[in-house]
């Protein structure tokens, strides 16, 4: 699992903002992910960033399917939550959209006061890891 882990981490941040230029980085990222999720298949951020890459490399249909399902195994996912509530923006679904972020502004509100203690946590929470616990 560790060289997957470290070849995503390296994959995520070659990513440039620019679609044309990483497609190809998306295209290594899903079938890093897919491998990754063929031996553990709960870890919410690599199915995120597995959706992502199907996303923008069209297959939107099952994209939408992996971040829910990010979303059902990990209820608190607030980083799923908005990039769910995205990209239904992107189609002009603004009910859809509005929901996702509305959930993702509860679970904010209900950790408000949660000081994180392990990454996970605080990623699971879509906080900066200078919000996290000593």
């Amino acid at each position: 699992i560790d060289p997957h882990i470290h070849m995503e981490t390296v994959l995520v941040r070659s990513l440039t903002g620019e679609i044309d230029r990483d497609l190809a980085i998306y295209k290594d990222l899903a079938e890093n992910d897919s491998q990754l999720l063929g031996i553990d298949p709960f870890i919410p951020f690599v199915r995120k960033n597995f959706a992502d890459a199907k996303y923008y490399l069209g297959q939107r249909e099952q994209a939408f399917r992996e971040l829910q399902k990010a979303i059902d195994y990990e209820p608190n996912y607030v980083p799923g939550y908005l990039e769910m509530a995205s990209w239904y923006k992107e189609m002009g679904k603004t009910l859809e959209s509005d929901r996702y972020t509305s959930t993702a502004i509860a679970i904010v509100n209900k950790y408000r006061e949660f000081k994180p203690h392990e990454a996970y946590e605080g990623i699971l929470l879509g906080r900066p890891p200078s919000s996290w616990a000593p």
